[in-house]
């Protein structure tokens, strides 16, 4: 006896209508009718007397229907505390990454989900400020990366490189930075530089006050949206990371223009004491996937 049968008893124990009663539980009399006679087969007992012309409880039913709400309840809360259980045992990976990061960490998904299609994925983007110690409180499993985050994370975590990544300019193809000389453009001279951060974590504005670039001014973004529609809107320049070139609109020309390049490492930070058994698997995705510290393709 499920829940919905009971509502079906219910409903026809009030009405005591069966056309009525099979309307408001949105199903045919010929249904109602079969639900109610299994019901009273699985019971044993009678619990309506029918003919042409009326419906009455039997003294069964009437007992049914006295105790029929109780044990609906009953029946629900069962239910509901299976289903939390059940959620409790389903495997699941907590990802985050950074701003800079989604494009190599899907890759890295896809890797895994071919070995592990059952795990549960929650794959969240944050900021750099508080991504390690979301690892630190295991918010998440694993997070993905800049170097510059690193002198914030606790010595019990561990951090594995997975890439080195050169940051090129990145700039609407038609936009006036493109026909400057090339010196002006090592200089970033005159430019509206966009930045994706605006905290020591952000590695854009470091490059360019270490190298005197003094002619620049600064527009923060939040993530890499926003920053793209600038772009698209020939409303600035930035400097990207060369992985997220798949990422980026073809309308947007990435090019080295530095003698010097900026170029940052990506880690994996993780607990590597964590009794989550999907975390090794997606780590051995990652190391098959990067090898060594290399640029990604």
């Amino acid at each position: 006896m499920d829940s919905v049968v009971l509502d079906y008893f219910m409903s026809l124990a009030n009405n005591l209508n069966l056309t009525k009663s099979a309307n408001e539980c949105h199903i045919t009399q010929s249904t109602m009718s079969k639900r109610i006679a299994a019901l009273e087969d699985e019971l044993g007992v009678k619990l309506f007397y029918r003919d042409s012309h009326s419906v009455r409880l039997t003294p069964a039913g009437m007992r049914l229907r006295a105790n029929a709400l109780r044990y609906a309840n009953q029946y629900r809360a069962i239910n509901t505390s299976l289903h939390k259980l059940m959620i409790e045992y389903i495997d699941m990976l907590k990802i985050g990454c950074g701003l800079y990061e989604v494009h190599i960490m899907t890759q890295a998904i896809s890797e895994f989900m071919k070995l592990r299609s059952d795990v549960e994925l929650n794959y969240l983007q944050y900021g750099y400020s508080s991504i390690v110690s979301y690892v630190s409180t295991n918010v998440v499993d694993i997070a993905m990366v800049l170097d510059t985050c690193l002198d914030s994370m606790e010595r019990k975590l561990t951090k594995k490189p997975l890439y080195e990544d050169t940051w090129a300019v990145s700039a609407h193809k038609d936009s006036p930075f493109w026909q400057m000389s090339a010196e002006d453009k090592a200089k970033l001279k005159n430019q509206m530089v966009i930045t994706m951060v605006n905290n020591e974590f952000e590695p854009i504005r470091p490059f360019c006050f270490n190298r005197g670039m003094t002619d620049i001014t600064f527009t923060y973004t939040n993530s890499f949206e926003p920053t793209i529609a600038l772009l698209m809107a020939n409303a600035g320049i930035t400097l990207l990371p060369q992985s997220l070139r798949p990422c980026v609109p073809s309308i947007i020309r990435i090019e080295n223009v530095f003698a010097e390049p900026m170029k940052h490492t990506f880690y994996a930070v993780y607990n590597a004491n964590s009794d989550n058994n999907s975390l090794p698997v997606f780590v051995s995705c990652c190391d098959r996937l990067f090898g060594s510290v290399d640029s990604p393709e």
